[in-house]
């Protein structure tokens, strides 16, 4: 589970980062970037760069942390369902199509055609397993 877990979240975290270099990429491209460092330095800030190679290394670090702490996050919410469902019980969902019939109307305009008269609902049921059942 564990390697699942950081698997998605690396993932999850590598497509943002793909994301972040083309917005970054495109956004160099229309100048914006350029124009923002010299604004930037024309109001007193010497030598500003938005992008270095700290702050890729900072984001990719940052990312890396938080796939890590987010696996470990996950892991330790298995294990408390896992300890709840041992000492608790678990819980069941139980899903089946269920045909309920239309209200009655009390208007003779308003009255259901037996073709709609039925209404297929699903009904939802839940109980803990180790309830005995009623």
């Amino acid at each position: 589970m564990a390697k699942v877990a950081f698997l998605f979240y690396a993932t999850a975290f590598g497509v943002l980062a793909a994301a972040l270099a083309v917005v970054w990429l495109m956004t160099e491209a229309l100048g914006l970037v350029g124009q923002f460092e010299d604004f930037m330095s024309g109001i007193g800030f010497r030598g500003f760069r938005i992008m270095s190679p700290l702050v890729v290394l900072g984001v990719l670090l940052v990312f890396g942390a938080l796939a890590v702490f987010l696996t470990l996050l996950t892991l330790f919410a298995a294990a408390l369902y896992n300890l709840s469902a041992r000492h608790g019980g678990a819980v069941r969902f139980t899903v089946s199509p269920h045909i309920a019939a239309a209200p009655p109307t009390s208007d003779a305009d308003d009255a259901v055609s037996p073709a709609t008269s039925a209404v297929r609902t699903p009904i939802v049921q839940w109980r803990s397993l180790t309830s005995t059942p009623s």
